[in-house]
């Protein structure tokens, strides 16, 4: 298989490899509307030293930010105004994140565990371990609450994906040694799919059906540069192409994919994850250059084109939103 090689994450033979860069003490600024982000600090180094939250932002609408190297940057979320509400310094090499029913945000570390945070809480009220591989990217079930997790596996026998009943204690893994998964996402049916490195040109991808035990293949008719972020969208399947800044949708039919739409992602670099927020009919897309410099853009979705928003940040991997009770 082909090797790619871009940023913190390597992919070789498939398999993930997570490089523990330095944070260097990044801050957190806010872009202006647009594409052009600002350089005006919101925090200094200790108010990002140890975790902290405001009062209000259990009764906000938050956007949650792995910031690798830099814990995770919180924020409200809302269409006019984005403001710095919260800073959790575990995990402190955070990459992809997920979030359930309940609005528990799920965040995954380089240190093989995966860290459960309630909405607007700055102590996680869980911390799970993956025995199997490094988890890089996870996804909730809707329809059950199970905890998937992929990643950068042990061994070769123990490719595949993790699965926490409920989001709770030891994890069965569903192995597919031939592939070596980079990110997963569940659609409205309990459905799981998940992408992993190809030969150049290509990416694996796969169907474990609600209920069953086994990956079924499923042929995507696109060509990518490097496996990126699943999600479901409430009609189709996104795929993100890691290096390209797209975002393709595919109509899932069977063993076959059949593309319905395509998301550029204007001015983002390598895109680890991204966070489709239908409701509202965004995308956001925490995107990273060579140089570890880092942006979390907000685009239109599915339009894509320019960005409405620009986050200034370090090394950003994951993100996701967490709604308030009763908030839309």
């Amino acid at each position: 298989m082909k090797s790619f090689s871009l940023g913190k994450y390597a992919l070789s033979g498939g398999v993930a490899v997570a490089l523990l860069a330095g944070c260097g003490g990044s801050q957190p600024p806010i872009g202006a509307t647009g594409t052009m982000p600002q350089t005006s600090p919101l925090a200094t180094n200790s108010e990002r030293g140890t975790s902290w939250m405001l009062p209000e932002a259990k009764s906000e609408n938050l956007l949650y930010v792995a910031d690798y190297g830099g814990g995770v940057i919180v924020y409200s979320y809302r269409p006019a105004q984005i403001k710095y509400v919260g800073y959790l310094a575990t995990p402190l090499y955070a990459g992809g994140e997920c979030v359930d029913k309940l609005q528990n945000v799920f965040i995954t570390s380089s240190n093989y565990e995966i860290y459960e945070y309630a909405h607007g809480a700055a102590s996680p009220k869980a911390v799970l371990t993956d025995p199997f591989a490094l988890p890089l990217n996870c996804a909730v079930d809707p329809t059950s609450g199970n905890l998937a997790a992929v990643g950068d596996a042990v061994h070769k026998e123990s490719a595949g994906v993790a699965i926490f009943e409920h989001a709770r204690g030891k994890p069965k893994l569903y192995a597919d040694s031939g592939f070596s998964a980079w990110a997963c996402g569940y659609d409205d049916r309990g459905n799981l799919y998940i992408d992993g490195g190809g030969r150049f040109g290509y990416i694996d991808f796969a169907e474990l059906p609600k209920g069953g035990n086994t990956f079924s293949e499923i042929q995507l008719d696109q060509t990518f540069n490097a496996p990126g972020g699943v999600q479901w969208d409430g009609t189709n399947v996104a795929v993100g192409d890691l290096f390209n800044a797209v975002i393709y949708e595919f109509s899932i039919g069977g063993s076959t994919a059949t593309e319905v739409g395509s998301t550029p992602l204007s001015g983002a670099g390598e895109v680890s994850q991204f966070f489709i927020d239908g409701g509202r009919g965004k995308v956001i897309a925490p995107s990273e250059f060579e140089n570890y410099t880092g942006y979390v853009k907000i685009y239109d979705y599915p339009a894509g084109g320019s960005a409405r928003r620009t986050l200034n940040l370090y090394s950003p991997d994951g993100v996701v939103v967490s709604r308030a009770r009763g908030s839309v």
